[in-house]
């Protein structure tokens, strides 16, 4: 009896261990071409209000918004980010969130040279209150997808990647996650250098089109 206890147990230790790291990490998904989502898809904030957002579907989350002015996210990371309105500019807001899923997937942004894990991406919009500037336009001369390509995906310190966007409805801008590890030879533009100034880790590099279409690439630094 005492044995059978002990495995019971165990086995419970098993489960809720699993469910503490699911919750801590976000929620694999059940097939590696599960759609990533953000829920709300939009949301309207006058000054001083909050928004909690939350992505659904992927693993491993990372958060960026297109512009720095005007508000603030209270984490880059985790399946759910609050995203505070700090003033009128910069809006209307594309916020975007990268998963890094274990698997292989066609079309995705693949983070190594196996394709043993690859990125998805989804997108919400954050409108300013009373703004008659709310309206996301729809792709009326994008002809392609907007795709990123990276001259190099793993740098040691110092090293530097041409990150290169195409397709999409341009202008074309770029954020980066950690920016403790690397920096961007600028925030705008068809081709920017990507430089590793130290330390080791990922850096999710996002461009955003002028329609609010984002594409990743993920930079795994040694």
């Amino acid at each position: 009896m005492k044995r059978l206890t002990g495995i019971v147990f165990a086995a419970l230790l098993l489960v809720c261990g699993a469910w503490s790291l699911a919750f801590l990490t976000g929620c694999d998904t059940a097939s590696p071409t599960d759609p990533i989502t953000i829920d709300p898809s939009t949301a309207t904030l006058a000054a001083g209000q909050q928004q909690t957002f939350t992505a659904s579907g992927g693993y491993d989350y990372t958060w960026s918004v297109d512009t720095d002015n005007g508000g603030e996210l209270n984490t880059r990371t985790g399946n759910r980010v609050v995203f505070t309105c700090t003033s009128s500019s910069g809006y209307p807001k594309t916020l975007t969130v990268t998963s890094t899923i274990k698997g292989e997937s066609a079309g995705a942004t693949s983070t190594n040279g196996t394709g043993a894990t690859y990125t998805e991406t989804a997108t919400a919009h954050i409108f300013l209150e009373g703004s008659t500037n709310n309206v996301i336009t729809t792709p009326t001369n994008a002809t392609t997808a907007l795709e990123v390509a990276a001259s190099d995906t793993k740098l040691s310190t110092n090293g530097t990647a041409t990150l290169t966007a195409t397709g999409g409805t341009p202008t074309y801008s770029w954020t980066k996650n950690n920016g403790l590890i690397g920096t961007l030879s600028d925030t705008k533009g068809a081709a920017i250098i990507y430089t590793a100034i130290g330390g080791t880790g990922t850096n999710v590099v996002t461009c955003t089109d002028s329609v609010g279409a984002s594409k990743s690439v993920t930079i795994t630094q040694n």
